[in-house]
Parts: C-alpha cells; structure tokens; sequence
C-alpha cells in the first residue's frame, strides 16, 4: 500500500497511524479529511491526542 492508500484507509476505519513528516514523529494520531482531487500528493488534516489539528501531504510523510 502507498502513503495516499493507507490515509484513506485510516480516514475510513478510524484506525490511528502514526508517521514521520519533517523529522518530526506523529504518533497515534487521527486522519480527520483526505482530499482526494490531487492524484500525486495528497493533502489530509489529522488530530493528535490533545486535539490539536495539523495538515501534511502524503508525499512528505513517512508511515512508520
């Protein structure tokens, strides 16, 4: 499975993911939107435990 394939599967089932996205680790969090009109990189907002949201591009992470 790509990135934009795991994101959606996460956006669908509510499965918690975590990631790398700039050196940063993400961890357990929420996908809460993955917008499905870029083909090549797809842009999502996701939620942290504390309910903080934050947006990334599916390119630019890695799914750990």
């Amino acid at each position: 499975m790509n990135n934009s394939q795991i994101l959606e599967n996460a956006l669908n089932t509510g499965k918690l993911i975590s990631f790398l996205r700039g050196g940063q680790k993400e961890s357990n969090v929420k996908i809460i939107s993955l917008n499905s009109d870029d083909m090549c990189n797809k842009d999502f907002i996701f939620e942290t435990k504390s309910g903080q949201r934050f947006n990334g591009f599916a390119n630019n992470i890695i799914i750990l």
